[in-house]
This record gives structure tokens, sequence and C-alpha cells, in this order.
């Protein structure tokens, strides 16, 4: 099963002289930064800004056209407020005391 991205050409940005797409891994999220993208423009002359679906091979087959745009992966949203939440606060981390060997426990059989 592919993978979907999703992209906007009117939020690509040119660095270092060449053009940089973000690809999000949501939709939700690449709607709403094309909806802050608008608030923040002048209205545009060339009618709304359009998501387009990708797949992930699309994108790993393009890699190699030097016409193509460089890209930026974005993660959902989220994912990255789950990080910023519980990684590194100790939640995933429980520190274990190894159990005590038992006394009445033979030993192991030796090799022959």
């Amino acid at each position: 099963q592919a993978l979907p991205l999703f992209a906007c050409t009117k939020l690509g940005r040119y660095v270092d002289g060449g053009l940089v797409m973000p690809l999000f891994m949501s939709h939700a999220d690449c709607a709403a930064a094309v909806e802050a993208a608008a608030n923040a423009d002048a209205p545009e002359s060339d009618g709304p800004a359009q998501i387009s679906a990708l797949s992930l091979q699309s994108v790993v087959d393009q890699l190699g056209d030097p016409s193509s745009p460089a890209f930026s992966f974005v993660a959902p949203s989220s994912s990255v407020e789950h990080n910023e939440r519980y990684v590194g606060k100790g939640v995933y981390m429980r520190r274990v005391e190894p159990e005590p060997e038992p006394e009445d426990v033979p030993p192991p059989l030796a090799a022959e």
C-alpha cells in the first residue's frame, strides 16, 4: 500500500537558489498550512491553492530528476505533539531491578 503524502506548490520556498517543497504526512496539517499561508498573503490572482496527493514512490522517483524540487518532510502534528508531551519525560522509562537468583535452583549442566 502506498504511503500518501500531501503537497501544495504555493507552500514551496526558495532556499539557497532552489525550490524546497514541504511534503505533509497528514492532509489536515497540509490544509492548515495552506489556510495559514492564504491568510498571511494577499489574495492570489491565480486562484485558490490546491492540495496534491503524492505517493512516497513517486517522490522517490523524482529525487533523481534535477528539475524536480527538493523536499522537506513534515511529520504529523499529532506525532510531534505526542513526542513533546511524553518522550523524555519518564513516561516510557521504568527502571526494573533484576530479580535475585533463587538459591534452590541447580547450577547449569556442564558441557562434556
